[in-house]
Parts: structure tokens; C-alpha cells; sequence
């Protein structure tokens, strides 16, 4: 004989509907993870124009020169795990430890500073994702995390971590890097020209050694320290390669029309945007016909080995109309 339920209840899921649910999602993550990764996506590049709405430059997509991992030195590696996932050969993809860090340090600043994401979680940010911050794309990025971890081994993941992250001015992946900011490949570097590319990936603009070379050489002490405390280097080593100069380039990145007025503009899109202004059309104030005469003018200098910069501006509205910092 059926008996009906009482009227006014509804039915619940008992521990074995559960425990068949758990089981049910814990199937589908473990197919997902076998399934292959997706294609690398690749950033569209920002372009920037002048004044008159024509094409001026364009930045990001033309600065990458990709390294294999023998072409990066292994002080540089072990500088770059030091400094931004001490942990990166413990973890398995995620570190438990960086996120509550992570969300401790927001909590304390009131807004979001850090993302607790490991080296593996940033390769895939920047190989699948788009640069919302999200707890959904935050989720998808431990996801592709774990499924690096399975198909990769360690020194892959850190290599094309290496040859893919940004490094300021421009500059994407370590070859591309050095280049810019030394104008050497990463094997003729010293080691604290290697330790100093691993502590700008941090804040490009705030470690630029043209805008702010004391804080550069401070981010230098700072990433030595670090591979103290991780067992890479001994006190004696740290004191030794403090004393080895960082011989930067004068004039860093590709020949190009107004290079100081577009380092310029780079560098307020790194302000406006931390995570990457990809894709963005840019129009500026600058003038091609100011900024030729601007150019000449600081060429035919006498004598020769003087060196000038000069800004012209619009008197009414504070626009930059040209920029040149320099004669080389």
C-alpha cells in the first residue's frame, strides 16, 4: 500500500544521493583534467596614433623573442622562484599557503594587492585567460594550473613562464628582457643584472632603472635576500654580487618614431592598467611634424657629444606636442 508524503514536506537528498553527486563531480574533474590544454591565446597588441588619428606605433606584440631553456641561466631561474614562488618545486600548481596569504594582505589593505597565484597559476593566466579579475576566471586558473602541473614538469613550466611574462618597457619573456634593459642575451648578464630582472616582473614601472634607479638597485638587495632565506645563496655570495654593476642601456628599445614619447605612454598604461592594457587604441596628443623638428633640433647640436632633451607643449591646453630625450 503507497502512503503518501505529509503535505507541506519536501524531499531531501540522503547520504547517498550525495555521496553519488560527489562522486559524480570528482568523474568529471578527472576527465576534464585528462582532456588536452587549449591552444596558447595570444594578446592582441596596443596600438597607438597621433593627434591626427593615424597609426603611430604599435607596443607589445613585436617585443618578444622567444629562449630556450638553455639559454637562461640557472641564477636567474633559481631568482626568479626566490622571488615570486618560493614553494613553485613543493606545490602541486596551487599554493593553500600564498592564497590565504594573499587574501590576509587585502583584507588588511582594504583592496586587492596580491592574488596569491604561483608560477604556474600566472603561466596560465597568461597562456588561456583574459585579465578580468573574477573568482570564475580565478577558478579556471587554478584549473589550467593543475592541468600544466600534469603535462609539464617543472623546468618546462618555468621556462615558458620565462619566455612569456612580462617584464616592463615593453619587454615579453627573458630574451626580450635582457635585450632591453642591457642590450645583452641573459647568459652574457651578471648576476645581479640576472637578479634584477627577476625583481622587476613584480612592478615594471615602479623597478624601472630609468625612472626610478634607486629603487632598482633597492629590488636588486631584495631579491638576493630572498635567495638567501631560500638556501640559494650563502651571506658571502649576497655581499659579492652586490658589488657587480648593473650596466642598463642608455637608450633601451626598437628604433622608432617618438621612442621616449612612447616609453612615456607605456608607462601610464602600466599606471592606469597593472595587469596589461592589451588591445587598446591609444590616441595621443603628439604631432609627427612637432616631433620631427623636435628631433632635428636636437641633432644638429654642436659639439657633437652634448646631449639635450626637449618637451614642446600646447600652451593652451598642456597637450604634449613632441618629446625627445635624447640625440641617441
Amino acid at each position: 500500500m503507497a502512503v503518501d508524503a505529509p503535505s507541506g514536506t519536501r524531499a531531501t537528498f540522503g547520504p547517498s544521493a550525495l555521496l553519488w553527486l560527489l562522486t559524480f563531480l570528482g568523474l568529471g574533474l578527472l576527465v576534464s583534467l585528462a582532456l588536452p590544454l587549449p591552444p596558447d591565446r595570444e594578446e592582441p597588441p596596443i596600438v597607438v596614433y597621433d593627434c591626427h588619428g593615424r597609426e603611430l606605433a604599435t607596443i607589445g606584440a613585436e617585443n618578444r623573442d622567444p629562449a630556450a631553456a638553455a639559454e637562461i641561466p640557472l641564477f636567474l631561474r633559481r631568482a626568479v622562484v626566490a622571488t615570486e614562488d618560493a614553494g613553485f618545486y613543493r606545490h602541486g600548481g596551487v599554493s593553500l599557503r600564498g592564497i590565504i596569504r594573499a587574501v590576509w594582505r587585502n583584507l588588511q589593505g582594504g583592496r586587492i594587492r596580491e592574488g596569491g597565484s604561483t608560477i604556474t597559476q600566472q603561466l596560465a593566466r597568461s597562456l588561456y585567460l583574459d585579465r578580468r579579475r573574477t573568482i570564475w576566471r580565478k577558478l579556471l586558473e587554478i584549473y589550467y594550473a593543475w592541468k600544466l602541473e600534469l603535462r609539464l614538469d617543472k623546468e618546462e613550466i618555468l621556462t615558458r613562464y620565462l619566455d612569456r611574462v612580462y617584464f616592463g618597457a615593453g619587454a615579453y619573456g627573458v630574451k626580450a628582457a635582457a635585450a632591453t634593459y642591457f642590450g645583452r642575451a641573459p647568459r652574457a648578464l651578471n648576476r645581479a643584472e640576472q637578479a634584477f630582472l627577476a625583481g622587476v616582473l613584480r612592478s615594471p614601472a615602479n623597478y624601472s632603472p630609468w625612472r626610478h634607479p634607486d629603487q632598482a638597485r633597492a629590488r636588486v638587495a631584495q631579491v638576493l635576500a630572498r635567495m638567501e632565506r631560500c638556501g640559494y645563496l650563502t651571506a658571502a655570495a649576497v655581499a659579492a654580487v652586490e658589488k657587480e654593476p648593473l650596466r642598463f642601456r642608455v637608450v633601451p628599445g626598437p628604433n622608432r618614431i617618438a621612442p621616449y614619447f612612447l616609453r612615456y605612454v607605456q608607462g601610464v598604461l602600466t599606471d592606469l592598467f597593472p595587469e596589461g592594457a592589451w588591445g587598446l587604441h591609444v590616441r595621443t596628443t603628439l604631432d609627427p611634424t612637432w616631433q620631427a623638428a623636435a628631433e632635428a633640433a636636437v641633432a644638429r647640436l654642436q659639439p657633437h657629444d652634448l646631449q639635450a632633451a626637449l618637451v614642446a607643449l600646447d600652451p593652451d591646453t598642456g597637450a604634449i606636442r613632441a618629446m625627445v630625450g635624447g640625440r641617441d
